[in-house]
């Protein structure tokens, strides 16, 4: 350091002009390396460098666990039965062929349902069904809808006026006899 004849010491003193700015960089960066603490389930040591090599090891950890899954995921069997062995297809996913019409009908209580419905996908099938539900007289109190390889699946709690077995068998006839023709676009139904 160059003496200064104007500080008391006699040694010239060195100001940054950018002190607060790396100050809130250091303080940003400590805090950053806390919260990666939090997250990383193992940290041998508490210096900076420990724990961004244990961050980078767990993440590599969980990849790997992630293409484990992804392959398992592949290998199991699909709907025809056999398996696919390659996990980069660049096949266009094909509808299931050979998809069977299916409801049933649980009574949870006297003026509860469950209803599940498994059907081709179709363009107004789902709305179709709600509104017949509705007029039917039954509020729908939850839904679940999914679509996998051109089948849709619904999973539907209804709750309505007082309901007995043979009236959830009756519902259950009526529902399926609409997905038939909706999926089979019946002209007498339209």
């Amino acid at each position: 350091m160059m003496k200064n004849e104007n500080h008391p010491t006699g040694k010239r003193e060195f100001k940054s002009k950018n002190l607060v700015a790396e100050r809130k960089r250091r303080t940003r960066l400590k805090e950053r390396i806390y919260a990666l603490r939090v997250l990383v389930p193992k940290i041998t040591k508490m210096s900076r460098a420990t724990t961004l090599d244990d961050a980078v090891d767990y993440i590599k950890q969980l990849q790997n666990q992630a293409m484990k899954l992804q392959d398992e995921l592949m290998m199991l069997p699909n709907e025809a039965g056999d398996c696919e062995a390659s996990a980069a297809s660049t096949e266009e996913v094909k509808p299931l062929i050979n998809c069977k019409e299916e409801v049933q009908v649980t009574l949870v209580h006297e003026n509860k349902l469950h209803i599940k419905i498994s059907s081709k996908e179709t363009t107004n099938g789902f709305f179709t069904l709600i509104n017949v539900l509705s007029n039917l007289g039954f509020e729908v109190v939850d839904i679940n809808w999914v679509v996998f390889r051109g089948v849709a699946t619904s999973m539907i709690c209804l709750e309505g006026g007082d309901i007995d077995e043979v009236m959830a068998e009756d519902l259950r006839k009526l529902l399926l006899e609409m997905i038939r023709c909706d999926s089979q676009d019946c002209k007498e139904c339209s």
